[in-house]
């Protein structure tokens, strides 16, 4: 008998995006279960709405879990009511849409100026007891004035705090404020090479990303932390071909640990190029052979496209899957 697929995420996650809107997940799914300029975040975790689609979750009825890329990991007990202060494990916040360069898949209002208030941040967010780890997006959340006044507020309540970044804007003085408060910084480089970088992330510079890697690198070593400095690639139609050089690079670039996404066109786009998708598997296979630590390397997305496994198999169709946890 197969094992029913779970989402774990409506209940243990909260995401909450820069008008206030609350959803169990970055993926906006399956609605909005509050506002957090309406209620606080704490009576929010067990409103009805949420509860509704946990007890679908735990039916089997849930609508968004066809075609979840998202990992499912967690130890908490599935159930209606949760204890906001030992089993909210995840929150993800969304602090405004600006961003100062244009990656090629992205949808959002990059010249946006909403962004999450401050006094909604520390009025109506409690920091919960079981210090969940508090993931930072964007837009790019190191130009948005209220993700910095965040970091300054949360960090010290001992927060696990994440980050994800395209890495144009790091400061030496945010860097060494990462090093010392955040538990993993994950930039957002969608390349292996100058060329393609720039492409994807465009107005980005490759040797200005890199160049602020270092100086993360330099951050954590003079801190003495042991924040987990991470590479991620959204996988788009311009950069498939460099999966495997990305895998490669990965100590090069000095990230300890790389993953995926991947944008909704790759795969049909692997689909109508079965000999580009066998000639990839090959290859990633060969970098992953060679990495000295392969969970190093977080497969999981590569997994739902087919790009991990035998030439010439078809790709599962995208459920959700375990995977070495990340922001």
């Amino acid at each position: 008998m197969t094992e029913r697929k779970r989402c774990t995420w409506v209940h243990d996650s909260l995401y909450i995006r820069e008008n206030g809107d609350v959803f169990p997940c970055c993926h906006l799914q399956p609605a909005a279960v509050g506002n957090i300029y309406k209620t606080s975040l704490k009576t929010i975790y067990n409103d009805e709405r949420i509860k509704t689609f946990r007890q679908q979750e735990i039916d089997g009825t849930l609508k968004c879990m066809k075609g979840c890329t998202l990992p499912q990991v967690s130890p908490v007990e599935p159930m209606l009511d949760h204890d906001y202060d030992q089993d909210l494990k995840r929150v993800l916040f969304s602090f405004g849409e600006k961003c100062n360069i244009r990656c090629i898949m992205c949808s959002q209002n990059h010249d946006s100026r909403v962004e999450l208030t401050e006094e909604v941040i520390t009025q109506n967010i409690e920091i919960p007891k079981s210090r969940p780890t508090v993931t930072l997006l964007g837009g790019e959340p190191l130009i948005l004035k209220s993700a910095k006044r965040f970091i300054d507020h949360w960090a010290g309540h001992g927060a696990k705090m994440a980050l994800l970044t395209n890495g144009t804007a790091l400061s030496e003085d945010m860097a060494r404020k990462i090093a010392e408060n955040f538990s993993i910084i994950s930039f957002s480089l969608n390349a292996a090479t100058k060329e393609i970088h720039e492409t994807v992330n465009a107005g980005s510079r490759f040797e200005k990303v890199v160049r602020n890697v270092g100086r993360m690198i330099e951050a954590k070593k003079q801190a003495k932390t042991k924040v987990v400095i991470v590479g991620h690639m959204t996988i788009v139609v311009e950069n498939v071909h460099e999966i495997p050089d990305f895998i490669r690079k990965r100590d090069e670039f000095g990230f300890e640990h790389i993953n995926f996404g991947y944008d909704k066109k790759v795969p049909p786009y692997l689909a109508d190029n079965p000999e580009l998708k066998d000639e990839l598997i090959r290859a990633i296979a060969v970098e992953v052979a060679r990495e000295h630590n392969p969970r190093r390397i977080d497969l999981h997305r590569l997994r739902l496209l087919g790009l991990v496994g035998q030439p010439g198999a078809r790709a599962p169709v995208p459920v959700s899957a375990p995977s070495l946890a990340t922001a």
